[in-house]
């Protein structure tokens, strides 16, 4: 009726807040802060040269007066954004090396043997095109060139003996017959090329000369069968 007071909390309006500053901080300390505030927050996850968990950003900005229990979206940082790891298999390791820099990652270098040509790279660590943070570690195994071998000595072994023996510490192998009368020689490595236990680079061909039966060439008809 007449005579009754108009309250004030009206003209007031709703209670309000202060957006605090919480850039920079974690964000379980940056939440805290809102809450204390009588916010609430709304935590986004975005790339950032930050660290993770630190808040890079904030919305409404600090200081804002807003309405009490209002949402502040902080962009919360999950570190910086992956890139894909480029394919420098087959380069040499100078190219690859400043091609991985270029693209912010770090570079380690281990050689290897390999038939590839010395100082080329032939496989990196973590394989190509997987996605990695900025300013990961890529290893790239290097080629030192073939390793070498002792050639082994298969002269007087049997031809299939002979290539086992020669496959085993890592050489091809090639087979030349030669005619031989002498039936001990037949089948039976009787030279070898490189020779016997001489430096050889894995992964090349030895040539073993095996004998080859053949009758006396000799005018006389063959004996008759039985006799």
């Amino acid at each position: 009726g007449k005579g009754s007071t108009v309250t004030l909390i009206i003209s007031q309006g709703k209670p309000r807040a202060v957006v605090p500053e919480v850039r920079g901080q974690q964000l379980v300390d940056a939440v805290q802060e809102i809450s204390a505030a009588g916010l609430t927050s709304k935590p986004v996850y975005v790339y950032s040269a930050q660290p993770a968990n630190v808040v890079v950003g904030e919305a409404p900005a600090p200081k804002t007066s807003v309405l009490k229990g209002s949402a502040v979206r902080i962009n919360i940082s999950r570190g910086p954004k992956p890139v894909s790891i480029p394919d420098v298999t087959g380069q040499p390791f100078a190219n690859a090396q400043s091609a991985l820099q270029g693209a912010g990652f770090t570079v380690a270098r281990v050689d290897i043997q390999s038939d590839q040509p010395p100082g080329t790279v032939v496989s990196e660590d973590p394989q190509p095109g997987q996605d990695v943070p900025k300013g990961s570690k890529i290893t790239l195994s290097v080629s030192k060139g073939p390793g070498t071998s002792q050639v082994p000595d298969v002269t007087s072994q049997t031809q299939s003996d002979a290539i086992a023996i020669l496959k085993g510490a890592g050489f091809k192998v090639q087979v030349v017959t030669q005619d031989v009368t002498d039936p001990g020689s037949d089948g039976i490595v009787i030279a070898q090329d490189p020779q016997p236990n001489s430096t050889g680079v894995k992964g090349e061909t030895v040539t073993i000369t095996v004998g080859h039966l053949v009758q006396n060439t000799s005018p006389q008809p063959p004996p008759p069968s039985g006799q």
